[in-house]
C-alpha cells in the first residue's frame, strides 16, 4: 500500500493527470517541476528535504515521497496544496508536523505518515474528506486531533506507537461513525475509549500488545468480525461481545474471562468457514 499510491477513480471519470514518476531516480534533493503537475512519485529516492516552493504545485493531488530521507518537519506551504487528494510520506525522519501542515487538506482521502519518528502531529480537523490514515510505527504519545465529524474516515492505523490512556479521550470515536478498522496494537494503552464500541460499521480490531485492563461494556456492533486481544492485561471480556455474531478471527490467549464467555466465543467463530479462534492458552481452532 505505501510503494505505490492507490488510484480510486477510473480513466473514465478521472482526466488525464499531469505526471511525473522519479521513483528510484537517485536524487537528493527536490526537483523543479512544472506548475501544472498533478500526480508526483519520488519514492525510494534520498531526498532530505520538501522546499516551501511545493507550495506552487496548486494542481497537486498525488503526493507520493515514501522511502526518502525526509526529515524534522515540512515547510508551512505544503498545508495550503487544496487541490491533494493522496499524501504518502511514510519511511521519511519526520519528527513533528503541526497544524498548518494540515490547514487546506480538505479533499485529502488518503494520509500515509506511518514509519517516520513522529512525536506530535497537528489537528487534522480540516482533513474531512478522510478515508484512510496511517500512523503507525511512529512515537505518539496521543490520538491525534480530528474534526468533530469525520465521516468517511473507515481505517485508522497508528500501532507501534507509545500512546497513553490520557492521550485517547473517552470521546474519541464519536467522530468516526465510519470506522471499519482499527489498529491500535503495540501501545501503552490500560483502556480503549468506551465510544469505541458504538462505531456501527466496526469490522476489525486489533489491541492486542498494550496493557489492557478493560474493554468498554459494549454493546459492541454487530458487524464485528476480528477481534485480537492476546498479550494485554484483561482479566475480564464484556459479555455482549456475544451478540457480535459474524465473529471469525478472535485472539484471547493470555486473557482472564469466565469460562462460558470464552466458550460461546469459540462456538461463535468455529462455526464459520475459515474462522480461526486462539483460546486463553493459546491453542488454535479453525472452522470448517
Amino acid at each position: 500500500a505505501n510503494r505505490r499510491s492507490s488510484r480510486r477513480q477510473s480513466s473514465l471519470t478521472r482526466p488525464l493527470m499531469a505526471s511525473v514518476d522519479l521513483n528510484s531516480a537517485g536524487l537528493t534533493a527536490f526537483p523543479d517541476l512544472p506548475p501544472d503537475v498533478e500526480t508526483l512519485e519520488l519514492y525510494a529516492n534520498k531526498i532530505k528535504k520538501v522546499p516551501p516552493s511545493i507550495g506552487a504545485l496548486t494542481r497537486l493531488q498525488v503526493l507520493n515521497a515514501f522511502n526518502n530521507q525526509i526529515g524534522l518537519t515540512l515547510p508551512n506551504e505544503i498545508g495550503t496544496l487544496s487541490s491533494l487528494v493522496e499524501v504518502n510520506l511514510a519511511a521519511n525522519r519526520l519528527a513533528v508536523l503541526k497544524d498548518a501542515h494540515f490547514a487546506a487538506w480538505g479533499n485529502v482521502e488518503v494520509l500515509n505518515l506511518n514509519d517516520n519518528n513522529l512525536t506530535s502531529v497537528g489537528s487534522l480537523a480540516p482533513l474531512t474528506s478522510l478515508r484512510e490514515l496511517r500512523l503507525y510505527g511512529n512515537q505518539l504519545s496521543a490520538l491525534p486531533k480530528l474534526a468533530a465529524t469525520m465521516a468517511a474516515l473507515a481505517i485508522l492505523e497508528i500501532h507501534k506507537n507509545r500512546i497513553e490512556t490520557a492521550g485517547a479521550p473517552d470521546e474519541y470515536f464519536e467522530a468516526t461513525p465510519a470506522l471499519e478498522r482499527l489498529s491500535i496494537w503495540g501501545n501503552q494503552l490500560t483502556e480503549l475509549p468506551s465510544s469505541l464500541s458504538s462505531c456501527p460499521k466496526l469490522v476489525g480490531l486489533q489491541a492486542q500488545s498494550n496493557p489492557l485492563t478493560s474493554l468498554p461494556d459494549g454493546p459492541w456492533p454487530t458487524t464485528l468480525e476480528a477481534l485480537f486481544l492476546q498479550e494485554t492485561a484483561l482479566q475480564a471480556l464484556p459479555s455482549s461481545l456475544q451478540s457480535c455474531r459474524r465473529l471469525r478471527r478472535v485472539n484471547i490467549e493470555g486473557v482472564g474471562c469466565d469460562d462460558r464467555l470464552a466458550a460461546a466465543l469459540e462456538r461463535l467463530v468455529v462455526s464459520k468457514e475459515n474462522g480461526i479462534f486462539w483460546d486463553r492458552r493459546g491453542g488454535m481452532r479453525k472452522g470448517q
